[in-house]
């Protein structure tokens, strides 16, 4: 049973740390908002404007859902203006709140998209799409140049922010799940559905270009396509626009594992990839920022009960995990949003208590230092140079990698069905340097598998690596 709390002004934790030299990542402060008294509440929306944070924050309780726009100032923890809004038929999705290129507010609610004022939050003006779609306009990509407005299934309107007329509107055939872009006429898509026709198990990642030398900018050409095997899809842009993060979830594999894989955003082609722990969820992703000297990308969720947070460098090396230790009372939680305030990243993250069902009782704000816990700045190669020899093979085959960082060692070998057919190691204590585990073409009863194409995962703490090889007659 939720806490009856009566929170206008939040209960504000702050515990500034003097950071050592060379620390860790770290807690720096965190603010607990209670913004729906006795009703379960969520939130995946949050961005930050001067001295104040900004979250779309909803009650699971009653239906129809209530929701409220809510001003928070970061440094007093106080509640500012808050604006109520109707339901909009459906939970709160990520990505429906966003920030201008003039520091205002846009926000999608129920078809209609607003630009709000962030000092009172008023409208400055409205653009109803409920007549141009026949699936409400949900969430948001704030652009450098215009602001990409994105229904439910196959429609991206393109709109100018100064007063919110339509640019362009670009009709996908096959869907899509998630976009980004950093402006221009470059639009990356993450899109549901195979090359082939739909499959719940694949997802492909495309690359379009916009015709802005028209009047209208409703068309646009596919530069590349490539297909890969996971769902729901999620693309970002790196701070330089070279390289494409993309995040999903491999339902062919046991425990519906996540992925992250790394794109050339010239051409898609996939620098490298690493499979996430089991029991880890990934709600989203943020590239590093330069003024945070934090390079490389970060990936928030949850691991078993408690948020989590994730560093890779942009070459594929987990540099530290970070998981809070959750207020007092506390059974479950996740982070669901994340935004850099300078060298500070805050999240926030729906708590539970006790007896709750694990319905979230109140919302959790935190600043997070992302400072690596290695001497020179580095990032810490978990498992790298997997390589498997001879491949293809017919009686055996070796497989090699690298260990950085000492610990115990998972070795599994799977058919293309995702079926674990052979466990070569499991969780052995394995020193630094280099490894490596002989696989004999058979399964864990010692019979010879059929000819095929067969993955490899290697798995160290979070860190995962996988490969395909091919076993012949």
């Amino acid at each position: 049973m939720k806490r009856n709390r009566i929170f206008l002004m939040a209960i504000f934790l702050m515990a500034i740390t003097s950071l050592p030299a060379q620390a860790g990542p770290q807690q720096l402060w965190s603010i607990t908002l209670d913004l729906f008294l006795t009703e379960p509440e969520v939130t995946n929306n949050l961005v930050v404007i001067g001295d104040n944070l900004y979250l779309l924050a909803e009650t699971l309780g009653n239906v129809p859902y209530l929701l409220k726009l809510v001003q928070v100032n970061k440094t007093t923890g106080e509640v500012g203006w808050i604006r109520n809004l109707p339901s909009q038929g459906l939970e709160v999705v990520n990505n429906q709140l966003a920030v201008s290129p003039d520091n205002n507010l846009v926000l999608a609610h129920a078809g209609i998209v607003h630009k709000i004022c962030p000092e009172n939050g008023q409208d400055i003006w409205t653009h109803d799409f409920t007549n141009d779609s026949p699936a409400l306009v949900c969430r948001l990509c704030a652009t450098a140049d215009y602001l990409i407005c994105l229904d439910c299934f196959s429609h991206l309107f393109l709109v100018d922010y100064s007063d919110g007329h339509t640019i362009g509107t670009l009709f996908v055939s096959r869907g899509y799940y998630s976009v980004d872009s950093k402006g221009g006429n470059t639009i990356f898509m993450g899109q549901r559905d195979g090359l082939h026709g739909y499959d719940p198990n694949k997802s492909v990642i495309s690359k379009i270009v916009v015709d802005t030398t028209a009047t209208t900018w409703d068309s646009y050409q596919t530069e590349w396509r490539v297909e890969f095997p996971e769902a729901l899809p999620r693309v970002l842009l790196d701070g330089s626009c070279s390289s494409l993060y993309v995040v999903g979830t491999d339902y062919s594999l046991p425990s519906e594992l996540c992925s992250l894989r790394y794109l050339d955003a010239s051409n898609g082609n996939c620098l490298w990839s690493v499979l996430l722990q089991s029991s880890t969820f990934i709600r989203g992703m943020i590239s590093g920022d330069s003024d945070a000297e934090a390079e490389g990308i970060f990936l928030y969720g949850r691991h078993l009960a408690n948020p989590l947070l994730l560093s890779y460098s942009a070459s594929g090396y987990l540099n530290w995990i970070f998981s809070p230790v959750l207020p007092g009372g506390a059974v479950d939680g996740q982070y669901e949003d994340a935004i850099w305030d300078g060298d500070t990243l805050i999240l926030i993250a729906p708590i539970a208590e006790w007896g709750s069902n694990l319905l979230a009782d109140y919302l959790w704000l935190s600043a997070i230092s992302t400072v690596n816990g290695v001497e020179d700045g580095a990032s810490v190669p978990i498992v790298s140079q997997a390589t498997c020899y001879p491949n293809p093979f017919r009686g055996s085959t070796s497989l090699k990698f690298k260990q950085a960082v000492a610990g115990p060692v998972t070795v599994g070998i799977y058919n293309m069905k995702g079926q674990l057919i052979n466990t070569l190691v499991n969780a052995q204590p394995f020193t630094c340097g280099e490894h490596a585990i002989n696989w004999d073409g058979k399964n864990s009863r010692g019979q010879k598998v059929t000819p095929g194409i067969y993955l490899y995962k290697i798995t160290v703490d979070h860190f995962s690596l996988t490969g395909k090889m091919v076993l012949v007659k």
